[in-house]
């Protein structure tokens, strides 16, 4: 997350981004962009309901499948954090709901136990064309986290009416 004054703000591993900075925010008015302004036009009050909100998916991630490894790596919590985090952005009217981690568990890792590493990670410089090329443009593991996000939004278009 990148705060409203323009810093990198991450609750996984990794880098700010290049073009994270400080400076880059709106700061016209610091009675409302202000971190203890109260103000509901603040956009900090956003993005510290976005922490919280972040915070309480994360909780739910790390109690996933226990017994199983794959949900124990630091990736497959992260990615899982985010896509949880995306939906809950993008449908506010339903937001994020303890379960809903149990549902994106299983797409994921299946998703991710079919896909395809590319050609560099196989060890092949030059591929015969026709059926592998195609079976890695569908199934590229660059791609998991965009086809798990297809796939939830379907799930969630049905079920979220159990979360209302």
């Amino acid at each position: 997350l990148r705060s409203p004054d323009g810093r990198w703000v991450a609750d996984g591993p990794g880098d700010a981004p290049a073009t994270a900075g400080k400076g880059q925010a709106r700061v016209e008015d610091l009675k409302v962009n202000n971190p203890l302004g109260l103000d509901d036009g603040n956009p900090w009050q956003e993005w510290f309901s976005d922490l919280e909100t972040r915070s309480e998916i994360r909780k739910d991630v790390l109690r996933t499948f226990p017994e199983v490894d794959y949900f124990r790596s630091a990736e497959t919590q992260d990615r899982m954090t985010d896509l949880l985090f995306i939906w809950c952005k993008l449908a506010p009217e339903v937001g994020y709901r303890q379960g809903m981690h149990e549902l994106l568990a299983p797409l994921l890792w299946f998703v991710d136990y079919d896909s395809l590493p590319t050609p560099d990670d196989r060890g092949q410089q030059d591929g015969d064309g026709g059926n592998d090329e195609l079976a890695h443009l569908v199934l590229a593991r660059e791609w998991v986290e965009h086809d798990t996000w297809a796939l939830f939004a379907a799930v969630m278009q049905s079920a979220k009416i159990f979360y209302d």
